[in-house]
């Protein structure tokens, strides 16, 4: 048996450094976009990296897309920025690179902050722990 107790309304998640995030409660529909993008935009960043080394030309940044691990993790990557951007409406404690003011969000923003190692998977276990508490309580 499963007791569905998930969150129905918009919570807070405590990230490492006083990051705090409000999210939009986690559903499938949510997740599942989110996955399905990152695997397009880490496809589709393969398909512009060969085009580009086959003109000559180089890329910096990115791991190696000729490697599988390689495409797998920016394809992770990318899904991890795809689900904060979809879920998080709110944020303290995020603050530009100089100042004290609090930076606005945006999916720029997102995006840079989920580039932070620490930041993306605290942020994926904070986000999907009351799924995974659910399931694993069994309930029944």
């Amino acid at each position: 048996m499963l007791r569905l107790s998930l969150p129905t309304k918009p919570y807070w998640i405590n990230l490492s450094n006083g990051v705090k995030l409000q999210v939009r409660p986690l559903n499938t529909a949510i997740y599942e976009a989110a996955k399905v993008k990152g695997f397009r935009l880490a496809a589709q960043a393969t398909q512009e990296h060969g085009n580009v080394t086959e003109a000559g030309g180089e890329v910096s940044g990115l791991p190696d897309l000729d490697d599988e691990d390689g495409r797998q993790g920016l394809s992770q990557f990318l899904f991890t920025v795809a689900l904060a951007q979809s879920a998080v409406i709110a944020w303290k404690g995020v603050l530009p690179p100089k100042g004290k003011r609090a930076l606005k969000i945006s999916p720029e923003g997102l995006r840079a902050l989920m580039s932070v190692n620490t930041m993306a998977e605290d942020f994926l276990i904070e986000y999907t722990r009351p799924h995974k508490e659910m399931i694993s309580e069994g309930n029944g």
